[in-house]
């Protein structure tokens, strides 16, 4: 008896049919009867939880989207003003990841804000977020985003303030952070 549990890309199953018909000639060869030739399959728990909060996620965000039509509807079309999860963590970690990933992001500064101004703050850091199309990501981030959200928002704004030009990143980031429906979302 043999359990496969493979990843659920299209490539591993067909893989897992390959293997399983593999083993089940090399036993034949070895002259196992076939009522003993038994392989139990199932599907990777995490990749199946991955796409349930994946679906998930996009009802959220559907229903947030639906919501907020009207507030939505008045703001700025550069902006492009999203409700969605992931594309909140991408934001974040693109305006305020210290390893400076994005050119235009503002790491450096952030960290700096964070030194001054709340030296000693617990801070998660937002992991695995950008730099690929992992379907965990925004919930990875979920946590790191709701506890650091007061202070990216202090940033944020003190940030605007003084900037005689408009940051769209930045600006995007503030609305949506300040949010009551994303905030709920978190």
């Amino acid at each position: 008896k043999i359990s496969l549990i493979p990843d659920i890309c299209s490539t591993a199953q067909s893989l897992q049919e390959e293997f399983k018909g593999m083993v089940f000639d090399v036993c034949r060869d070895l002259g196992r009867p076939e009522n003993e030739l038994i392989m139990y399959h199932g599907l990777c728990w995490q990749h199946m939880r991955n796409i349930i909060a994946n679906r998930v996620e996009m009802i959220l965000e559907q229903e947030i989207t639906q919501f907020l039509t009207n507030d939505l509807a008045i703001m700025p079309p550069h902006l492009c003003i999203q409700c969605g999860l992931t594309n909140l963590s991408r934001m974040i970690d693109k305006e305020i990841n210290p390893r400076g990933d994005y050119a235009k992001g503002h790491g450096g500064d952030f960290w700096h804000f964070m030194a001054t101004y709340h030296q000693g703050t617990t801070w998660l850091p937002l992991i695995q977020v950008l730099g690929g199309t992992r379907q965990d990501a925004s919930f990875k981030a979920l946590l790191p985003i709701f506890m650091g959200r007061k202070f990216i928002v202090k940033y944020l704004h003190q940030t605007l303030c003084a900037n005689e030009k408009e940051n769209i990143l930045q600006t995007n980031l503030f609305i949506v952070l300040e949010c009551v429906k994303i905030i709920a979302q978190l």
